[in-house]
């Protein structure tokens, strides 16, 4: 096999990136900040870009196949018990990212298909079939993965281009948020630019990998940015004040269908759903393979059942990550649908954190050492490297405490009464004819 090369990085970056984080996510940051969605992103992105030149120090100083799991083996070396901690919580991590990524496409498929009760279950039947898929042979799956990160991309720009050349509907703009309530947001929201770091696991054997890794990175956050703020800013046109809690996590159905495409248009969008789910799954699978059989083999049980192999289509797999898939589906099953989504978001700031962490330490180490510090061929004085970690582990623990106190207070949507009920919707399609001997029905949505 080939060594990976600048363009696999991208497709696996932007693969592992544009999940279904923004198809969740897009609608909820504009009901809740309105024309300002995109500073989110933006902000959110520049704080990712942080962590993400602390991932081109510890990714050339510490290269293997393990990504960010090998990192606390080497830095804290001397404390066996700190080490099986922080991996710990890497491998739930990414287990956590198939739920959030999962349950994207099925509230995209229910909703579509209204059938809401079996949003769990489709949720469910999507991380099983990424199973299945992890097991097609590696060359196979590269032109797979490939058509998929390049189908979801192409249709979320012309989504978002369209949403801002067409002219929206008068009177259907979200009330902005404070520009400060907007930069909190953003502390949250850098965390769906997660999956760069995936590409840490190219870090032995990637081509020119000293300029690629990092171009890799950084190229990954920027389209990724892109494309959310386009979102943001369509989104936001079209249908801002129409967005409640019911249909904020379907936003891009409702979106397209403004635009005209009543009849297509939905079915699109549940389409490159599904295909952004996939393609973000398998990166995730594929990332967390080595990073779990390692952790097995650390804590002593490689010999034992977890750390058999099953092959299937010629490619194996070890039991332990199937094991894990299969924690991710009970999670999406029987777990608290909030709880189990903003865990993801949750126990990545941790972890871009303890990264930063780790980034700190090794630059002092180095200092020590009198090591150059070189990224992109290009040297950084050891003041500007600590003061990145330093500001990025900051920006992430900030995210941490915001997204714990949205998780026991979930704020309440921009142009909500103080009682939090939010502001009804403008009308966008034909007016209904009221008939007043006719009750209207109680329609109850999951």
């Amino acid at each position: 096999m080939t060594n990976p090369t600048l363009v696999d990085g991208l497709i696996n970056g932007i693969g592992g990136t544009m999940g279904g984080g923004i198809f969740l996510l897009v609608g909820d940051l504009v009901q809740q900040n309105g024309g300002l969605t995109y500073l989110a992103f933006v902000m959110g992105a520049i704080m990712c870009l942080l962590v993400a030149f602390c991932y081109c120090i510890l990714s050339k100083e510490y290269p293997s196949k393990e990504g960010t799991a090998n990192y606390p083996k080497k830095v804290y070396k001397d404390n066996k018990k700190l080490q099986l901690l922080i991996n710990g919580l890497i491998c739930f991590g990414y287990t956590t990212l198939l739920c959030v990524y999962s349950l994207s496409a099925g509230n995209y498929v229910g909703d579509f298909m209204k059938i809401p009760a079996m949003k769990k279950i489709l949720a469910g039947a999507v991380v099983a079939l990424c199973v299945l898929l992890s097991y097609i042979p590696p060359a196979i799956m590269n032109t797979v993965q490939s058509a998929f990160v390049y189908i979801k991309l192409l249709v979320l720009f012309a989504v978002a281009v369209f949403g801002i050349v067409k002219k929206g509907p008068e009177g259907v703009v979200a009330k902005d948020n404070s520009i400060v309530k907007a930069l909190i947001a953003s502390l949250g929201v850098f965390v769906s630019f997660e999956g760069f770091e995936m590409n840490s696991g190219y870090s032995t054997n990637m081509e020119n990998k000293e300029i690629n890794l990092p171009i890799s990175y950084f190229v990954t956050i920027i389209v990724s940015a892109i494309v959310y703020s386009g979102l943001g800013i369509a989104v936001n046109k079209h249908i801002g004040s129409t967005i409640t809690n019911e249909n904020k996590g379907s936003a891009l159905l409702d979106l397209v269908k403004v635009y005209g495409f009543e009849k297509w248009g939905p079915l699109l969008i549940v389409i490159i759903n599904i295909i952004a789910n996939l393609s973000a799954n398998i990166a995730t699978i594929s990332a967390n393979s080595p990073m779990i059989d390692g952790y097995v083999k650390d804590i002593g049980l490689d010999k034992s059942v977890l750390g058999s192999k099953l092959t299937l289509m010629g490619t194996s797999q070890s039991a332990a990550l199937i094991a894990s898939c299969g924690l991710a589906i009970a999670l999406i099953l029987f777990g608290p649908e909030e709880l189990v989504k903003n865990s993801g978001s949750l126990s990545f700031l941790v972890i871009f954190t303890i990264v930063c962490i780790m980034t700190h330490k090794t630059i002092k180490d180095k200092e020590e050492r009198n090591e150059p510090i070189t990224i992109m061929k290009k040297p950084f004085s050891y003041g500007t490297c600590k003061t990145i970690s330093i500001l990025g582990g900051s920006l992430c623990s900030l995210g941490t405490l915001v997204l714990l106190k949205d998780m026991v207070s979930p704020p309440a949507p921009v142009g909500s009464s103080p009682a939090g009920s939010v502001v009804a919707p403008v009308e966008l399609a034909a007016p209904v004819v009221q008939i007043p001997s006719v009750p209207t029905p109680e329609i109850t949505t999951e």
